[in-house]
């Protein structure tokens, strides 16, 4: 054994961590070792801290830095990297910037420092790179370049984002792809149901992990989207008591849901008219699931004493965590943050839109032939929305499914008279000082707007398509406006979300101006070829 002198001194010798703190302190002051900065999840750390916390004290919330001082990089590229894992941090979710640490630090091991600065070694190695560490690049390079305004990584930039692969990607949740294929739909479905399958055995050997159960949760809450064609938010609302036995055979399942969007402050304000009667399988599915999740309660209970009775049937069919005994005598259904929060407790982020699987299951109900009813039932939606599908041919849907876009509001928004604005549109909107910016079609629809103060911005990103701007409008005046904005949010730390909407507008607005600059070009060249 050492004896306590070489214990001792093998206790002073300096890591590569003090090391950089001494520098740091002889280059700037001692002040500079106490600053501090906020995560995504605002939670407070010291930068130059030897661990960053991102929620309570567990393990998985907690990132260790000593990787980054062990790289042996000189002073002002250690720096260089703490600059570009804090921006990460303050910008990203935990999982997010956590794969950026880790990418880093792999990369920096393996082809050193001058990979960040020197573009020829980065252009002979890219070859051999793999299609994700070049994506891993290329976020890190957009990171330094165009977040952290680092010029001296401009060429690395450029040259990395034109040299990545080139994928197509089909965003799911654009309606202008229209009607998923048979083949793509069939996927989705034995996808999810493979999950089932998998999650199943997992839950019900230890009925008292939660994480394993909410896996099993999730996928089963998956299924149930594509079969049902239910928005998150309906799902979200379903409890226990919602599910009963179907009248005409008692192998089948049905359930009860409540519509998404009510004006009554309560959540389960109204349901559904008609129940929705689940398949011989899925109703099997669905009935593994509620005795899994029984003993799931009933593990927990064990686990926190709780010796009470539970309200099994007010319990939410997809439930979030139980932390306590209170949790398990009050269980709550999810909160009023709609449009937004509901539906990520129960389920992860899933790769199928709602509204392309009812369009999906309409369309295919319609060339199968089906009454209006029996689609509106199956889907939810009302029977003047699944009209517009039964009025329309076969063609007609396939050239809605290719040709629709959202820019066609732009195109048609100036081709009204002032006739036509008086008849159609019952509000005017104006800016601060009283100048008209454009037209609502429906001013209910404005009053019960969750954004309607910070009118005229955020009318121009009408989700309801009630917004028409004015060709009178100063619209530049707007988007310096947004600008602003998002100046002021970019340098106040503000989340992912908001940076993304206030871009949002920006973009409506410089086509707007871009519209009115064609219209107008188009008025003055009449006007010229008359005289």
């Amino acid at each position: 054994m050492p004896k306590v002198d070489s214990l001792k001194a093998v206790k002073n010798v300096n890591t590569p961590r003090d090391c950089y703190l001494d520098e740091l302190e002889r280059r700037y002051s001692k002040e500079k070792l106490s600053e501090t900065f906020t995560t995504f999840e605002e939670y407070v750390n010291e930068v130059y801290a030897e661990t960053w916390y991102f929620g309570k004290n567990a393990y998985h919330n907690r990132l260790h830095l000593k990787k980054v001082y062990e790289l042996g990089l000189e002073h002002d590229d250690t720096t260089l990297i703490l600059e570009f894992l804090k921006y990460s941090a303050k910008t990203r979710m935990p999982n997010t910037f956590r794969g950026h640490f880790d990418t880093v630090v792999n990369i920096l091991q393996k082809h050193d420092v001058k990979m960040l600065y020197d573009l020829q070694f980065i252009k002979a190695i890219w070859p051999n790179l793999s299609r994700t560490n070049r994506r891993d690049w290329s976020s890190i390079f957009k990171i330094l370049h165009s977040e952290l305004h680092l010029e001296q990584f401009k060429e690395q930039r450029e040259w990395v984002s034109n040299n990545l692969p080139k994928k197509k990607k089909v965003n799911p949740h654009d309606p202008v792809n229209g009607a998923y294929p048979d083949e793509v739909f069939n996927s989705f479905l034995d996808k999810a149901m493979g999950k089932v399958v998998k999650t199943y055995r997992n839950s019900s050997v230890n009925p008292a992990d939660q994480n394993k159960f909410h896996v099993y949760s999730g996928s089963v809450f998956e299924v149930m989207s594509l079969i049902s064609s239910r928005r998150h938010a309906q799902i979200s609302q379903c409890k226990i008591v919602d599910i009963s036995p179907y009248a005409k055979d008692e192998n089948l399942l049905q359930i009860i849901f409540y519509k998404s969007k009510s004006r009554i402050g309560g959540f389960r304000a109204s349901s559904e008219k008609v129940p929705f009667v689940f398949s011989e399988l899925f109703s099997s599915v669905l009935s593994d699931y509620l005795k899994i999740y029984h003993n799931h309660i009933k593990a927990l209970c064990e686990r926190f004493g709780y010796k009470k009775e539970v309200p099994w049937q007010n319990y939410p069919l997809f439930p979030r965590f139980f932390s306590s005994k209170e949790s398990l005598s009050l269980p709550k259904i999810h909160t009023n943050d709609m449009h937004r929060n509901l539906g990520k407790y129960a389920v992860r982020y899933l790769e199928i839109s709602i509204n392309r699987i009812r369009h999906t299951t309409i369309t295919r109900g319609m060339e199968l032939g089906l009454e209006k009813e029996k689609l509106a039932a199956l889907t939810g939606v009302t029977l003047p929305a699944v009209g517009h599908y039964q009025d329309l041919t076969p063609q007609s849907r396939r050239l809605i499914n290719e040709k629709f876009s959202k820019n066609s509001l732009l195109k048609s928004a100036f081709t009204w008279n002032l006739a036509e604005y008086t008849e159609h549109f019952g509000r005017i909107i104006h800016d601060e000082f009283g100048v008209e910016v454009g037209k609502a079609h429906d001013e209910v629809s404005c009053n019960s707007c969750s954004k309607k103060l910070g009118a005229p911005m955020g009318c121009y990103n009408c989700g309801a398509d009630q917004f028409l701007p004015a060709i009178e409008g100063n619209h530049k005046a707007q988007l310096i406006k947004a600008q602003a904005k998002r100046l002021f949010l970019e340098t106040s730390g503000a989340t992912n979300h908001q940076v993304f909407e206030i871009d949002t507008v920006i973009k409506r607005i410089e086509m707007v101006i871009e519209a009115v600059n064609q219209f107008q070009t188009k008025l003055q060249k009449a006007v010229t070829d008359d005289k």
